[in-house]
């Protein structure tokens, strides 16, 4: 659209180059510099736009392995959860454990007997519950540490989340407001392209109007002329002259009498 805009400028200014010849050419370069920066303007517009919609796409494509990432975070979240269930399970029996053997050795016996007939001392049942005591506490740590990482997972998976929610409708807010300015910019176009050539300075085709007035008054001139040629030059209308000669010699003869050797007339 640019170039077809170009070329028709350039095709209209040469006709009236043609007409008017050397005084056109300083409006003419002036309009081709107009034409010409309006046209670089469009297509750095039109670029930019163009630059912008790509970065829209690429945005599109860092979109995809954020997905896959916080698809795999939600996946170790899963797994982190399942791993504690498992954790309070075990810490839950180990509990238990703990429980009676504590209340064994409170209780004064001396001996415990376990839930499968085998009998243990009072040294033994100490030592067992030291030993469930102290593995107790550590895996009661570890399971604060896997709560913890899996909360601050959850934490990273929601932020995460929220940020893509967020990029998906300013993504679609950008998208719109590109179309929105692509439709401008064509409307653009199309209004300047049609009301290029009505956009003269008034000056100047007033200047045109003056240049044309003076080749009319040229043409008119010569016309004149070539009309008044013959009048200018001493010729004789033979033809006006033959059709009443007869009446002009008899004329003068009647008023001048007869001509004399002399050269004098006498009446």
């Amino acid at each position: 659209m640019f170039k077809k805009l170009i070329f028709l400028g350039a095709g209209g200014l040469l006709v009236l180059g043609l007409l008017f010849g050397r005084n056109l050419m300083p409006y003419a370069g002036t309009a081709v510099q107009k034409a010409q920066g309006w046209a670089d303007s469009m297509v750095d517009t039109n670029y930019k736009i163009d630059t912008v919609r790509q970065s829209l796409e690429k945005l599109e494509e860092n979109i995809e392995p954020m997905v896959y990432k916080m698809a795999q975070q939600k996946v170790e979240i899963e797994r982190l959860s399942d791993e504690i269930e498992e954790s309070d399970d075990s810490l839950a029996r180990s509990h238990g454990h703990i429980m009676k053997l504590r209340n064994h050795l409170d209780s004064g016996d001396t001996s415990y007997v376990s839930t499968r007939g085998k009998t243990f001392s009072q040294s033994q049942v100490r030592l067992n519950l030291e030993r469930s005591f102290r593995n107790y506490k550590m895996q009661e740590e570890r399971v604060a540490a896997l709560r913890k990482t899996m909360e601050t997972r959850e934490q990273g998976l929601e932020a995460a989340q929220k940020n893509l929610e967020l990029t998906h409708v300013k993504r679609v807010e950008l998208a719109n407001k590109i179309d929105s300015l692509e439709a401008q910019l064509r409307m653009l176009e199309v209004s300047r392209t049609a009301s290029s050539f009505n956009k003269f300075d008034s000056s100047e085709l007033s200047r045109i109007e003056d240049m044309v007035d003076e080749v009319q008054s040229r043409i008119d001139t010569e016309v004149m002329v070539n009309r008044m040629g013959p009048e200018l030059g001493g010729e004789i209308p033979v033809d006006e002259l033959d059709a009443g000669s007869g009446d002009i010699i008899d004329a003068v003869d009647a008023y001048f009498g007869s001509e004399t050797d002399s050269g004098i007339v006498s009446k």
